[in-house]
């Protein structure tokens, strides 16, 4: 063999020894050096040893009536006293190993799997997936495991197992199965006991609630108000009446969809004290006299309810919403006026001095009402809400 030979052949066998030693190393990373065995097929064999050797423990079904899912869990996972002062707690239960609690989210959209998983990924930044029509699930590193339950209406509703030790086999098992009780709800036997659990029962309130300068905002309002939150595109936390929101959410799918028009929201409910500071900014602002004419007084402001919603949009990928530049689309208002009323709003200050209702002309400022009302209102030659609110008996 000549001297090109022997070197072609000793780097071909110093190859092949450095890729056997890359095998025994991905193999040795992998494999209990003590046993030979794989780490996996190790922990695999001690989870299924666990589970095959269990006694077969008695469980509960507990069936979400008005949210169309159950689960199932073992008898020595007990239900604790519910939480009365989170009106969203609707069930907890706890062992020695691990929690299971049933919550109303406090963030809303629109009725579809595919909007709650976009909205899930983004507030919590974890992955997420679909894992049934109505259940978008998110994995935490910590070993919790947390699904959404989308209602009809669009409300989500959190489902959260968090096992106090995840290592423990035993533990991830009862975590399993209680996953799994979500696909064999149809499987559950004639004996096993089941446990009916109903949902949130909404407080009612008025949706033709008038608060203004003679009518102020009635006493247990806020006790009864049910609110829920979204981050606007400015980064501002917003609180908005439930059902009011979901209106909301089906306005701006059908001006982004059909108009091209993408709008936000800047404001919706204010507590008595924020708009006291909101009327000392435009006084200091803007004058004394604007400020009346603009501002409502703390303690009549309709932002009190919750069902008053101030809107802005965003022109060419920038937001446009201070009240000075806002009024210069008229044509932009025009197409959004036209569409609140088929979704239960009505602009609440369209500008003409009729009776005691002076403020200005406010093109952004719209109130929920409910569609059943909104057409009739917004009907009328220089309408007003109170006006209207008059006409049917409502007030004096």
């Amino acid at each position: 063999m000549d001297d090109i030979g022997k070197k072609r052949c000793g780097i071909a066998m110093l190859l092949s020894l450095f890729l056997l030693g890359l095998t025994a190393c991905e193999k040795k990373e992998k494999t209990n050096p003590e046993t030979g065995i794989p780490f996996e097929r190790i922990q695999e064999t001690q989870e299924t040893k666990v589970r095959d050797s269990r006694e077969e423990e008695e469980v509960v079904w507990y069936d979400f009536t008005d949210l169309g899912f159950a689960i199932k869990l073992p008898k020595s996972v007990a239900i604790q006293s519910k939480d009365e002062t989170n009106k969203n707690a609707l069930f907890t239960a706890k062992s020695n190993s691990l929690k299971v609690d049933v919550s109303r989210w406090d963030q809303v959209s629109l009725p579809s799997i595919t909007a709650l998983q976009e909205l899930v990924g983004k507030v919590t930044g974890q992955d997420t997936e679909i894992v049934k029509p109505d259940l978008v699930r998110v994995n935490w590193e910590d070993g919790g495991v947390n699904y959404f339950i989308l209602t009809k209406e669009g409300d989500a509703y959190e489902l959260w197992i968090t096992p106090y030790v995840m290592k423990d086999p035993e533990v991830y098992w009862k975590v399993r199965e209680i996953e799994n009780s979500f696909c064999q709800e149809q499987e559950r036997s004639a004996d096993q006991e089941v446990i009916k659990v109903d949902g949130i029962q909404k407080e009612e309130i008025d949706y033709l609630v008038l608060v203004d300068k003679k009518h102020p905002l009635p006493e247990d309002w806020e006790e009864k108000l049910d609110l829920v939150y979204t981050v606007n595109s400015v980064g501002d936390r917003i609180p908005v009446e439930r059902t009011a929101y979901k209106a909301y959410l089906e306005l701006k799918e059908d001006l982004m969809k059909n108009d091209q028009i993408d709008i936000d929201l800047d404001s919706a409910y204010r507590s008595v004290q924020y708009q006291q500071e909101i009327l000392e900014r435009f006084t200091e602002k803007y004058g004394e006299a604007y400020a009346k004419r603009t501002v409502a007084t703390p303690g009549s402001s309709e932002h009190h309810t919750g069902l008053a919603l101030d809107l802005y949009f965003r022109l060419d990928g920038e937001e446009v919403y201070e009240n000075e530049d806002l009024v210069k689309y008229p044509e932009i208002w025009k197409k959004i006026h036209a569409k609140l009323a088929v979704h239960g709003f009505i602009l609440r200050y369209p500008g003409w001095k009729n009776g005691e209702v002076d403020y200005t002309y406010e093109p952004w400022h719209i109130r929920y009402v409910g569609a059943e009302y909104a057409g009739d209102i917004m009907s009328k030659e220089e309408f007003s809400f109170e006006d209207w609110l008059a006409e049917k008996g409502y007030t004096d």
